[in-house]
């Protein structure tokens, strides 16, 4: 949840909440490639969000991942457990 409250702060929640966009042509128009560059930025924002706050094996572990995939890996291990 705090997550979701930073992120929103941020105005990157939407990193979680909407499909990538597909790489654009070399040829595309430079607004399609301004707003893919924007996405790529925030994702990484989002990604250096998510590894701050983790444990040092967590980091290892995810890494090499990207944000959404990560995110998913993260709920399918702790889903279900208490919260403190």
């Amino acid at each position: 949840m705090n997550l979701r409250i930073v992120l929103n702060c941020e105005r990157k929640l939407y990193i979680l909440e909407t499909d990538p966009p597909k790489t654009p042509d070399a040829n595309a128009r430079a607004s399609k490639l301004t707003s893919f560059k924007k996405y790529e930025d925030d994702a990484r924002d989002v990604k250096c969000i998510i590894m701050a706050s983790m444990t040092a094996e967590l980091q290892r572990l995810h890494a090499d991942m990207e944000v959404r995939p990560m995110i998913q890996c993260l709920r399918d291990h702790y889903q279900g457990q208490p919260q403190n």
